[in-house]
């Protein structure tokens, strides 16, 4: 499994365990969307994109997160586990949630 692929493993994990859902993401006949959504009960959504290393955003995908965002749909950036559970906290309703 790749290094990106346990990282959405474990969010997976974490989403479900917070009484969320996970979907990992593929938008037909488009490059550019975010790896994994994730909502919880009460309309909570939102789209996490996982990198790993020095990986940066693809052109692409800086445009789909940015039209993202713009229509109020967050979108988070995660490189790692401690990343995710940050994620989690705030989109389970534990606290209010800033994407970065």
């Amino acid at each position: 499994m790749t290094p990106s692929g346990k990282l959405q493993k474990y969010l997976s994990k974490a989403v479900k365990a917070s009484g969320g859902t996970f979907r990992g993401c593929r938008w037909k006949g488009r490059a550019g969307c975010p790896d994994c959504f994730c909502w919880w009960p009460g309309g909570r959504v939102c789209f996490v994109e996982v990198k790993t290393g020095t990986d940066k955003l693809r052109p692409e995908q800086v445009r789909d997160v940015a039209q993202l965002r713009k229509d109020g749909i967050p979108v988070f950036e995660a490189r790692s586990e401690a990343d995710m559970d940050r994620i989690v906290e705030a989109m389970s309703g534990a606290q209010d949630l800033h994407p970065a």
